[in-house]
């Protein structure tokens, strides 16, 4: 269903956001930015109806630095977020170009 729906609807990055998050997960950690993404909630609309699901939107983001360049840490909802990551600043990112 994926393939067939990004070949006529592409997913993609639209914006960053002025949001970076380190992640802890067991013995890994990761620091990602937040993103906006177009077309991707009305891909898991329809994957809902079509499949009688009910999964949330997943919170979009990409992965800057893995430790040890092991794997990263996924993040499927928005408890994901509360329980795993924690917001940090960069202050010299803080002008314009990255004004949510």
């Amino acid at each position: 269903m994926f393939k067939e729906y990004v070949a006529v609807t592409p997913i993609s990055v639209v914006k960053y956001i002025n949001e970076f998050r380190f992640v802890e997960k067991d013995d890994r950690k990761t620091i990602v930015v937040m993103c906006k993404v177009n077309h991707l909630e009305e891909f898991i609309t329809s994957m809902n109806t079509k499949y009688s699901l009910n999964i949330e939107v997943p919170p979009t983001h990409v992965t800057l630095y893995t430790l040890n360049s092991g794997p990263g840490i996924f993040l499927t909802d928005q408890s994901d977020i509360i329980n795993l990551t924690k917001q940090v600043t960069i202050p010299v990112l803080q002008g314009e170009l990255w004004q949510n």
